[in-house]
């Protein structure tokens, strides 16, 4: 069965079809390739006529790309295709035939496996200061294990600082971090259960939980439960004497005109035995008409603290707000403001609680963009930010502008051109940079930059200005594995620097 992708967001790719009675959630949808179909996109709501679906690693997909849905295939009908190759493309044939060989298998507990390896380096060349970093990062999404109901996921950087041997250095030189490792059982088409280390996309906020994590849909209601562990606050590894739970409900909406997501949640977190923090949380996610897109979360905390007199006090630690609107393919408007306090964990700071509250500061951002197209190879665009405090203090602007030229004639490129301004009570800085892109065929691309940095602080009338000069380029070998290569050279008043960066990513 044929469907379209009618338009993505950050989260979701929407595909269109006449008609998703025979599609279930869990299911997976294919990219028509040049000569076979690609496993690309998983079902996890859908109308009538719409599925909301998340893309899986190593792919990619635009709007209007067309998706198919492989359906369950009768003997006869699988004869039928293969004795009138004519009238029926090559793809459609090679889709039927290999759904026939598992049909046997539900096909929402279909294997799809994919991975990222990344392995990087991060030099920076200066007149008796060389530093030197090696970066690894793993990306492994694992749906349907063996055609299980089992799958997993993790997320894993690790890194390390060389220091010449000549220098004394004390602090730590290598960092291991595990953002997500986890695995998920499906019970049954509405209810799953992860154990491990994982973000709840619903409960964002609370970030990554050691421990369990249990969702259940009811049509388009859902609800979870949360119980663990936080990660350690110093060094983000396991403490079992930072326990939490919790607990959230929500509503799912997909429509032709209306996709939202609502989530309202409660946790509770501890130090040791006594509360450490208490809030509660919402997130809203909305869709209207394709075009225009809000999103919005809060943080109310309940819990104070002060003296060993515990009581509940409502303060509004976390407010966030954004809006997108396109106007047609030329334009596209966006707007986001958030309000921020420092959160208090009364076991953890127990001893400086007073003064946190006494200086209860929200600190506060408005953003306003505009990108416009008036060409196919033509678009430009804008921002502007403000920072401040209800203190009125540490108060900060920021501009910033592009142009982008692509598909030039003659170069046989595209050429991009930046401007970022930025004033604070402490230094005011301009940047100018332009930068310019080369495709050699579809393996080989090339990139050159130039950045100016003009730094004027506010004290001492000290001025700074610093060029920047850079080269690139990345190959992709094949499918699998792609290179990527970068050198700049830093010329400052002071001295000089050469920074060089190299990355290989392997796919599975």
């Amino acid at each position: 069965m044929q469907g379209k992708v009618s338009f993505i967001t950050s989260k979701n790719v929407y595909v269109k079809f006449d008609n998703t009675a025979e599609i279930e959630i869990g299911d997976t949808l294919y990219l028509s390739g040049r000569n076979d179909l690609r496993p690309c996109l998983v079902v996890h709501h859908k109308s009538k006529t719409s599925c909301a679906t998340a893309i899986q690693e190593g792919c990619s997909t635009k709007k209007d790309a067309i998706i198919f849905h492989k359906g369950k295939v009768e003997q006869n009908a699988d004869t039928k295709f293969q004795t009138d190759t004519n009238k029926v493309s090559p793809v459609l044939i090679t889709a039927q035939a290999d759904t026939t060989k598992k049909e046997k298998l539900p096909l929402k507990n279909q294997e799809n496996l994919s991975a990222r390896l990344m392995v990087a380096t991060y030099s920076t060349l200066a007149e008796n200061n060389n530093r030197h970093r090696v970066a690894y990062r793993l990306n492994m999404n694992a749906l349907n294990i063996k055609n299980s109901k089992f799958s997993a996921e993790a997320y894993i950087n690790y890194w390390k600082n060389y220091i010449p041997k000549d220098k004394t250095y004390e602090q730590q030189t290598s960092f291991l971090r595990i953002y997500s490792f986890a695995v998920k059982y499906a019970l049954n088409e509405s209810t799953t259960i992860d154990i491990g280390r994982k973000i709840n996309q619903k409960f964002s906020s609370i970030a990554a939980v050691d421990g369990v994590q249990i969702e259940k849909y009811i049509g388009k209601n859902y609800a979870g439960a949360i119980a663990g562990f936080r990660p350690d606050i110093f060094n983000f590894g396991f403490n079992a004497n930072l326990m939490q739970y919790g607990a959230y409900i929500g509503r799912s909406t997909i429509s032709d005109k209306l996709h939202t997501e609502t989530t309202l949640g409660f946790i509770e977190q501890h130090n040791h035995r006594p509360v450490d923090r208490r809030y509660a949380y919402f997130q809203n996610s909305m869709t209207i008409y394709q075009n225009l897109n809000l999103f919005s979360s809060a943080e109310v905390d309940l819990f104070n603290q002060i003296n060993g007199i515990s009581f509940t006090n409502f303060r509004l630690t976390n407010l966030y707000t954004s809006l997108n609107y396109r106007i047609g393919k030329a334009v596209n408007f966006g707007f986001s403001y958030d309000s921020r306090k420092q959160i208090i964990f009364y076991e953890t700071f127990k001893t400086d609680v007073e003064q946190m509250l006494d200086d209860d500061i929200a600190r506060q951002g408005a953003r306003a963009r505009i990108s416009i197209r008036p060409m196919k190879n033509i678009s430009l665009g804008g921002s502007y930010s403000i920072r401040f405090q209800s203190s009125s203090q540490n108060q900060s602007t920021n501009i910033n502008s592009f142009l982008s030229i692509s598909r030039i004639p003659v170069i046989n490129g595209s050429i991009s051109i930046n401007y970022n301004k930025n004033n604070s009570s402490y230094l005011q800085s301009n940047i100018y940079a332009i930068q310019y892109y080369r495709d050699f065929g579809y393996k080989l691309g090339f990139e050159s930059y130039w950045r100016s940095v003009n730094y004027n602080y506010a004290q001492g009338e000290r001025k700074s200005v610093i060029q920047y000069y850079g080269a690139g380029f990345s190959y992709k070998f094949n499918k699998k594995y792609n290179l990527s290569f970068l050198a700049e050279l830093t010329d400052q008043p002071v001295d000089q620097s050469i920074r060089i960066n190299t990355r290989i990513n392997r796919r599975f």
